[in-house]
């Protein structure tokens, strides 16, 4: 089985440009709390992030408000799958 390099599994880890473009608008729900975010808000892909290469990120505007501000949260592929959820 070969190896993957560690910038191969960073990228793999990772959403394609298709792939973060057909979560866009999507509503999410937190499995786990997140920087303030409690277990069960609602939220939604509110951008893409270009990382290197062809690889992206999805960032996450949430509708709860923590310290009076706007929560945003950059999630890959795994993180995405482990503390998301989508509505």
């Amino acid at each position: 089985m070969a190896m993957l390099n560690p910038q191969d599994e960073i990228v793999a880890n990772r959403f394609s440009k298709q792939e973060a473009k057909e979560r866009l608008g999507r509503p999410v729900c937190s499995k786990v709390a997140i920087d303030g975010i409690p277990a069960g808000a609602r939220g939604y892909v509110m951008q893409v992030d270009q990382m290197e290469g062809n690889s992206y990120e999805l960032i996450v505007e949430w509708h709860q408000l923590v310290e009076g501000k706007r929560q945003h949260n950059w999630f890959s592929r795994d993180e995405y799958e482990r503390c998301l959820t989508d509505v």
